[in-house]
């Protein structure tokens, strides 16, 4: 239902500039990671909602990015150097090692990367991989 609406031209006016207004408001992305980080994602009625949706927003826009870019005005490149890698080191950076919450929106966060890398500019993939790397050492000494 959310592609055929994102992807026709009626449902496009109206659904991609929410999806665009909900990318765009870092300080709320900020603060759902910095919850995931430190190990509070808090109950689901509360703070906990606040990973999960920002985890349901990147999933909408990863799959229904080309039609963002084209209708809405929305860049992907922007939004990777302004928000998505900065959150993703920090993510990688303060997580705590005995956290048991399962690391939603670093999982969600490397998806969308990696779904469209070929968006990344290219002076911030190397960036990226040092990031990616860290998550990939961490996880073979597990």
């Amino acid at each position: 239902l959310y592609l055929s609406l994102v992807e026709s031209k009626v449902g496009k006016a109206v659904v991609a500039p929410r999806i665009v207004a909900m990318l765009q408001d870092l300080e709320s992305q900020a603060a759902a990671a910095r919850m995931e980080a430190n190990g509070n994602t808090g109950s689901l009625e509360t703070e906990g909602n606040a990973v999960l949706i920002l985890d349901a927003i990147y999933t909408a826009a990863g799959i229904s990015l080309r039609a963002l870019e084209d209708g809405a005005g929305f860049s992907f490149g922007a939004l990777f150097d302004t928000y998505l890698l900065p959150c993703l080191e920090m993510l990688l950076r303060d997580q705590k090692p005995e956290s048991t919450n399962l690391p939603i929106l670093r999982h969600r966060m490397v998806w969308l990367v990696a779904a469209n890398t070929f968006r990344v500019p290219e002076a911030s993939r190397t960036r990226l991989y040092q990031a990616i790397l860290t998550i990939i050492v961490a996880n073979e000494s597990r």
